[in-house]
């Protein structure tokens, strides 16, 4: 049987309702379990829904053997041991999955239990637990050359799963005397981040999410600023450059995926 979700029917996918039994198929958990927040303060059977709550932390099951499926000697697991498990701080952890795209995840890998066959372990496995409900992707790095002209129009795509702003880091170099920037996110009610009376060629660097911004001439730069740190809206972002300059966005992709 067919069906349609959202408006795209299964055919997209060549997917179909359907019952295959046990082949030999297995399974993983690809993303994090959801709560849907309601209440029945409405009138009706029917709840209000608010949306859904994402858990407070991505955790998901993880394996990891021999790939020559040969046994660990007793130095061996106490190596491995040591270097993957009982850590004091957070790890980060990347894995490289051909099919769902390399991932990294900020986190502990904890409850472990090793495998045994005849003399020797062959492999572990564990939770991944993490210090958000997101994976993180490698850092994503965009040049934009906005030195043409006075007024620059550039497009940008949000591509996290997170549903909030994404506060990139910006490197930016003014060109020539241009003393003045304005970066302006049209997708964002027009929201402005502004620097004035810059000196010539001005190196600027600027962590939105730290909040915090320093000029390579060591000019103090938050007495020419109107504290509005730029951030990216959910998708598709429009922006104005005002003041002829080059800018790199630097950043992660926050993901909702897990489970190996």
């Amino acid at each position: 049987m067919n069906f349609e979700f959202d408006g795209m029917t299964s055919h997209t996918y060549d997917l179909a309702i359907s019952y295959i039994g046990d082949k030999g198929i297995s399974y993983i958990n690809v993303l994090p379990d959801i709560e849907i927040e309601k209440d029945m303060s409405g009138r009706g059977p029917i709840p209000f829904y608010y949306g859904v709550k994402m858990t407070d932390v991505l955790e998901f099951p993880m394996e990891v053997y021999n790939k020559n499926g040969s046994n660990y000697n007793y130095h061996e697991i106490l190596e491995i041991q040591e270097w993957l498990f009982n850590r004091k701080k957070p790890c980060f952890l990347s894995i490289y999955d051909s099919e769902m795209g390399d991932v990294n995840y900020e986190c502990w890998l904890k409850n472990p239990q090793y495998g045994k066959l005849s003399n020797g372990a062959i492999g572990w496995k564990f939770n991944v637990v993490c210090t958000s409900p997101y994976a993180v992707t490698d850092y994503v790095v965009k040049v934009f050359d906005c030195t043409e002209t006075q007024n620059t129009i550039i497009e940008y795509f949000n591509l996290s799963s997170m549903e909030d702003y994404l506060y990139p880091e910006m490197s930016i170099t003014m060109y020539g005397n241009e003393n003045f920037l304005r970066i302006e996110n049209m997708s964002d009610n027009n929201r402005v981040f502004q620097l004035n009376d810059l000196a010539e060629e001005e190196k600027i660097y600027v962590n939105n999410r730290l909040g915090y911004l320093t000029a390579q001439s060591g000019d103090k730069l938050f007495s020419k600023f109107n504290y509005n740190f730029f951030r990216f809206t959910e998708g598709y972002n429009k922006i104005r450059i005002t003041g002829r300059c080059n800018i790199i966005f630097k950043t992660r992709f926050y993901k909702t995926i897990g489970g190996y």
